[in-house]
C-alpha cells in the first residue's frame, strides 16, 4: 500500500503519513485506530505486527553492534586528539 493509499484509506494526509514513517510523528490512539482500519486490521493485530517488527529491527541492530564494536577500536577514524 502507498502513503497515499494508506493516507485515504485512513482519512489522513499523506504529509502526516510521511512524517510518522520518518518517526517525525507519533498517532494518537484515535490516529491508530484509523490506521488499523486503513488496512484493515483490528488495532490490536496491528499493534502486535508494529510490535513483532521492532523487535525484528532491535535484534538485527543489536547483532550489528555487537559485530562492529571491535571495528571501532581499530578505525582510522578513531583519534584521542579530538
Amino acid at each position: 500500500m502507498t502513503q497515499e493509499g494508506l493516507a485515504a484509506a485512513a482519512e489522513l494526509d499523506r504529509p502526516y503519513i510521511t512524517m510518522m514513517e520518518a518517526g517525525k510523528k507519533q498517532p494518537s490512539v484515535s490516529v491508530f485506530w484509523r490506521l488499523a482500519a486503513g488496512v484493515q486490521l483490528s488495532a490490536v493485530e496491528l499493534a502486535a505486527r508494529v510490535d513483532e517488527k521492532l523487535a525484528a529491527l532491535q535484534a538485527v541492530a543489536r547483532r550489528a553492534g555487537k559485530k562492529a564494536a571491535p571495528s571501532r577500536e581499530t578505525s582510522p577514524r578513531t583519534s584521542s586528539s579530538s
